[in-house]
């Protein structure tokens, strides 16, 4: 079988695909699910959020929704140039899927409008699961790892936290996000606290 992780991107997808990949199933990171490539290539095992608006064509896929906590994958989110004024390849593709993303005036208002669009457009798709990345066990990667390869070894231990943000986090609170139409109601859902 097929997985495939997905979720909003600064959530863990990279962080997974390590943890897979350590756990004997080699997992591509936005390598099959790019900007330009819908998964149309060989793969078995995939992390990557640009997955997300192709989850209906998806047949025999293990589908994963990989979460994090809103407010910290804001702030990563907000300290890449995906949004900047003149938006990245990555914020044009997600435009293209979530044009309600423009709504947002500067970097943490349009992340935080990626958030929630994005967050719907997977649960639209029906994943086969949710996992929050910090509740994410040995257990779990070594589980996901072996519908991919019946006899991986699995691990023991979780790989380091990664963050590849190359700039200082902005301080984001529900203050400056929470009026973003279906954020709270979506991070609640998944158990985070949403204090407004």
């Amino acid at each position: 079988m097929r997985v495939l992780i997905t979720g909003t991107g600064r959530c863990g997808t990279g962080w997974m695909a390590r943890a897979l990949t350590a756990a004997g199933a080699p997992c591509g990171h936005e390598a099959a699910f790019t900007a330009r490539g819908h998964g149309d290539c060989d793969w078995v095992a995939e992390s990557s959020w640009l997955a997300a608006p192709y989850l209906d064509r998806l047949d025999g896929v293990y589908v994963v929704h990989l979460v994090r906590d809103p407010l910290k994958t804001i702030a990563s989110r907000a300290a890449t140039p995906t949004f900047r004024p003149r938006l990245s390849g990555h914020g044009r593709f997600a435009v293209h899927h979530a044009p309600d993303i423009l709504r947002g005036h500067g970097r943490v208002e349009r992340s935080a409008w990626h958030w929630a669009c994005w967050t719907r457009i997977i649960t639209e798709g029906r994943p086969d699961e949710v996992l929050r990345v910090e509740d994410v066990t040995a257990d779990d990667v070594t589980r996901l790892a072996r519908l991919v390869v019946a006899d991986a070894p699995g691990i023991t231990r979780l790989p380091a936290p990664a963050n590849t943000a190359k700039r200082p986090l902005p301080q984001v609170g529900w203050d400056r996000v929470s009026h973003v139409p279906g954020l709270a109601d979506a991070a609640a859902s998944y158990g985070y606290e949403v204090d407004q």
